[in-house]
């Protein structure tokens, strides 16, 4: 060995000597523990909420880093340490923009995603409601006449597949399945996770092909609008009747074996009932038809707008008849033709102040012996019952799109910004102490600022940091404004109005870039509100979401540049626009990312998710193997950065997901990470970030992680929930999202979380923030 090698091996070996680090605890529980150099950056991770006794303790340090090299002048370094008096703990509170009565399993709640619910039917024994497509959810339930009590639910019918009619005849409810076949059953089945209604593994009843011979059948994925729906179905008493629309024609079938009694030839038939004789009513055009099985046709209504479906009373044989865009309106006649009262809004339900009275996109209706219900498509997604004289009862909120979002208030956590659909917003307010809410406002939101704004599967960032129309709400100059996490669109609460005013949407393309600023209060774009520069989307608007909590400034990820940057509000207009600086000249480079491959960067789907405090900058950050499914990483961190932008920590240690379905995957131990999804927040300097998996298999609670400002693991939000006043299958968010929002309550020391579903939203109280332990020291 020459000299110099010896030197280096000397240098190196008294480096890494021992170093003690002794502390006393008081009383017993998780310890997290790490090591800092003198310049305050956390260099080892020593303990992630070990278990400890009470009593002295002593850890020695071999003055390695997390990477294992040398740090320098380690009796220099200090240590920090967290322990909290008793895991974080969530209280489940209530469900949002489902209210249907619960089932067992997780996936008991509401009805549908992709699709609203599309078939709804009743007898006395209970209330039927099928969705069309759906993905992971229950897609087909049965509750009691008054809605109390879930009797039995069904799964979606193969990958995405749904109903779009139901039928009840003898005992048996049929259902119209999106591929064309028709399945039926007992209508007191036992509940079950059955894919469909037919035969084979998980499936119920039996089936029988109704698909028009040589059409094309809707493939799995094939995500129809209600009126691309191109059948329809009834039966009653030994009688069906299905229509397509596309071959002009009806048939009577034999329910139980499919068997074409009769076709009749009808110009492009809707919706189909079956009348107390045995007779078909069919909707054709703006009229409804008498059709018979021996091919008799005869007028019954005329006059109509835009009639879609029908059903009959079955005491005395009136008609109940829905109508579609433009009008809105539900209808009854006698058996003789003669209206009896029309009701609804022409036009459908108005923006502004929600009026459960007034309909808007009914996709079905059906009798009740006592009245009639309706289902609806458009926000809120809802099955409403009305009584005989069309006065509205009661309504059951049967489920949102996939995946919703909420945007809670900071200043009033009962008032929740939540979409909806693709197409609107819901402002609700809730009631914790009751464990309900109610639905304020409705506000349009797509198609805004010239339809700059569309709707959420438009220019939503898929990756890392918010869900598919994420917004968040922030306060200014007595104003509120919602700002979008993913894509940098920020709209003013026009209060007095009841409207949403777009004040600004950047759009960034490969080449020539805009950003459009409100200048005259009117949400609409104007030709010299606009500043265009040459900036491609490859920029600093590759990927990230909304900044601090108290302001509205945005900041981006740039993998090519490896920085986050700050765009800062300069001012505010006399519209109420914030008015951000110019770019890209203005920007700020906050900090520069170590720790991971910057070219694997390049081929992430996921890469950074941003929270903010006072004095601390959180970025969650992924990196991804070439052709890595959605959910999977190589790379997982939480990068922390004071105000200035200098390394705090760099902590969470990535591990590979067991193989299998994800959603069965065992929760990994203390400070690893599978892989990020979204920064919900930072609550009491504590950021808190969620998994891909979000437990929704109803075995696992969902996984999240939280860090204190000093890169300390303070567990997750659920991995202890009282199981006590909510069963486990409650304590899950949607494993393709993640996404979610975290409020401080102030006024009791606890949070608030709020959690998208795959078709709802949950609220939870996390209590656990108190009492934590904090020591510190010189290392010796």
């Amino acid at each position: 060995m020459n000299i110099k090698a010896l030197l280096l091996f000397l240098l190196t070996a008294l480096s890494v000597s021992a170093h003690t680090i002794s502390y006393t605890l008081t009383k017993p529980g998780p310890v997290s523990l790490a090591i800092y150099n003198p310049g305050g950056v956390l260099v080892r991770t020593v303990h992630e909420a070990k278990p400890q006794a009470a009593g002295r303790h002593t850890y020695e340090w071999d003055g390695l880093d997390d990477d294992g090299q040398p740090v320098p002048n380690a009796l220099a370094c200090t240590w920090k340490l967290l322990q909290l008096p008793a895991p974080l703990r969530a209280d489940y509170l209530l469900t949002l923009l489902v209210t249907l009565p619960q089932g067992g399993e997780w996936w008991e709640t509401g009805v549908g995603n992709h699709s609203a619910v599309r078939a709804v039917a009743a007898d006395a024994s209970g209330i039927y409601l099928g969705s069309g497509i759906s993905e992971n959810v229950g897609n087909a339930m049965k509750m009691n006449p008054d809605g109390t009590k879930r009797l039995w639910s069904a799964w979606q019918p193969h990958p995405f597949r749904g109903r779009w009619a139901f039928g009840i005849s003898k005992g048996n409810l049929y259902h119209l399945q999106q591929d064309g076949y028709v399945g039926y059953h007992p209508v007191n089945a036992p509940n079950g996770l059955y894919q469909s209604v037919g035969v084979g593994k998980n499936q119920t009843g039996s089936r029988w092909d109704a698909q028009w011979p040589g059409s094309k059948r809707a493939a799995s994925d094939d995500w129809r609008p209600v009126k691309g729906q191109s059948m329809d179905m009834a039966a009653h008493n030994g009688v069906m009747v299905i229509s397509y629309r596309d071959q002009n024609a009806v048939q009577f079938r034999g329910p139980d074996d499919g068997a074409v009694l009769a076709t009749v030839e009808v110009d492009a038939p809707l919706g189909v009932a079956v009348d107390n004789n045995g007779d078909a009513l069919v909707i054709s055009g703006n009229a409804v038809l008498r059709v018979t099985r021996d091919g008799k046709t005869a007028p019954f209504l005329s006059g109509l707008d835009a009639p879609w479906r029908l059903d009959v009373d079955r005491r005395n044989g009136d008609v109940y008849l829905a109508e579609t865009e433009p009008s809105h309106r539900v209808r009854r006649f006698s058996a003789a033709g003669k209206l009896v009262w029309e009701t609804g809004r022409e036009g459908g339900r108005e923006y502004g102040v929600y009026k459960p009275r007034h309909f808007k996109d009914i996709t079905d209706i059906t009798a009740t012996g006592d009245g009639f219900l309706v289902a609806e498509e458009a926000a809120p997604r809802r099955v409403a019952r009305f009584d005989q004289a069309g006065k509205f009862v009661k309504e059951w909120h049967t489920g949102t799109q996939w995946v919703p979002s909420g945007a809670p208030d900071p200043d009033d956590p009962t008032t929740v910004w939540a979409r909806a659909d693709s197409y609107d917003l819901l402002k609700l307010k809730l009631d914790f102490a009751a464990r309900t809410y109610r639905i304020e406002r409705i506000y349009r939101l797509s198609g805004l600022a010239g339809k700059r704004i569309g709707p959420r599967f438009k220019g939503h960032d898929e990756g890392i940091g918010g869900g598919f129309g994420d917004w968040v709400v922030r306060k200014r100059n007595g104003n509120t404004y919602l700002a979008r996490r993913e894509l940098m669109q920020v709209i003013r609460v026009d209060e007095k109005n009841g409207a949403l005013k777009p004040v600004v949407v950047g759009e960034f393309g490969k080449t020539n870039s805009s950003l459009w600023t409100d200048g005259d209060g009117d949400g609409e774009p104007q030709p010299g509100e606009f500043r265009k520069f040459a900036w491609g989307e490859t920029g600093i608007f590759g990927n990230a979401t909304v900044g601090a909590p108290d302001d509205l400034d945005y900041y981006r990820y740039n993998r090519y540049a490896n920085k986050v940057y700050r765009v800062p509000v300069q001012k505010f207009n006399a519209a109420g626009a914030p008015v951000y600086a110019p770019l890209p000249d203005l920007v700020t480079a906050v900090p520069t990312f170590t720790g991971f491959d910057l070219k694997k960067v390049y081929l992430a789907k996921s890469t950074g998710a941003i929270a903010k405090t006072d004095d601390r900058f959180f970025v969650a950050m992924n990196t991804q193997p070439p052709k890595a499914d959605w959910n999977v990483s190589d790379y997982a961190q939480l990068h922390i950065f004071d105000a200035e932008g200098n390394y705090v920590a760099r902590v969470g240690r990535h591990v590979d997901r067991p193989k299998g379905p994800y959603q069965f995957a065992p929760r990994p131990g203390p400070g690893e990470v599978y892989c990020f999804k979204n920064l919900v927040g930072a609550v009491y300097d504590v950021a808190v970030a969620t998994d891909f998996d979000g437990g929704f298999s109803g075995k696992l609670s969902a996984i999240t992680y939280a860090w204190d400002k000093n890169g300390l693991f303070a567990g997750g939000l659920f991995d202890k929930p009282n199981t006590k006043t909510a069963p486990l299958h409650q304590y899950y968010h949607s494993g393709d999202n993640g996404s979610g929002t975290i409020l401080p309550d102030k006024a009791t020391g606890e949070a608030l979380y709020y959690a998208g579903r795959e078709n709802e939203l949950a609220v939870y109280r996390v209590s656990g923030w108190k009492g934590w332990v904090r020591l510190s020291g010189k290392v010796k």
